[in-house]
């Protein structure tokens, strides 16, 4: 009986060792700044200014960046925690969507789906008010057709100035917004999302471009994917 006990302890842990460990696979591994995804088999090298952030590896949802070194609006020196810090996430999936096609589904104000509700529920930006489109480039991303869409949309905010002040003032401003798109020739989409402070998004988007610029899908063999 004894024997038996012993057995099904050792079972049990066994187990639960097996069970955190899954709870704590993430989607990739980051080895000397380049990222490698595990799932679907693309990789980038992180910019020096960006602190990364691996989500689950059953998400869709791959890999948040957060910019270290941002800047603050004017009206925000003395409330910094006001400001937005530029965040880019990025989404994969297979789909048989064009880039442009998924763009469209994700603006559009009647289109539905288990997808769209999935990625907004973190592409901030398209769900901002009144959003003004700005741009739309096709670009070459990771060596295939990409897509670049930029907009924009104002806030107006109640600030406090300062912990040590009751005193309040209203600020006008802005964000930026990027949704970025591209393909791989085996059907992998990513469709990765920035948003930023209207006043430093060139600075931003130029960091961000170094990131795209390194992008590329590597093939991943069954046993990897599964």
């Amino acid at each position: 009986m004894k024997r038996i006990l012993i057995m099904l302890a050792a079972i049990l842990i066994t187990v639960g060792v097996a069970d955190a460990r899954r709870k704590k696979e993430v989607s990739g591994t980051i080895t000397d700044g380049v990222y490698q995804d595990n799932r679907f088999g693309f990789k980038l090298t992180v910019h020096s200014n960006w602190q990364a952030r691996m989500k689950k590896d059953e998400d869709n949802f791959r890999l948040v960046l957060t910019q270290k070194n941002y800047g603050i609006p004017p009206d925000y020196r003395s409330a910094q925690d006001y400001t937005y810090i530029p965040r880019l996430v990025i989404y994969a999936d297979t789909s048989s969507m064009s880039p442009n096609d998924m763009l469209d589904s994700l603006r559009s104000s009647t289109f539905k789906s288990k997808q769209k509700k999935e990625i907004l529920s973190e592409f901030e930006f398209l769900n901002q008010p009144d959003i003004i489109p700005k741009d739309k480039k096709m670009p070459q991303i990771g060596g295939k057709s990409g897509l670049v869409w930029k907009g924009e949309s104002k806030y107006v905010k109640e600030i406090q100035e300062s912990q040590a002040s009751n005193a309040g003032m209203r600020v006008y401003g802005a964000y930026s917004g990027n949704v970025i798109i591209v393909k791989s020739d085996a059907g992998i989409m990513l469709v990765m999302h920035l948003m930023c402070e209207h006043n430093f998004h060139d600075d931003v988007y130029a960091e961000v471009a170094t990131m795209l610029n390194s992008l590329a899908f590597t093939p991943i063999s069954k046993d990897d994917s599964e």
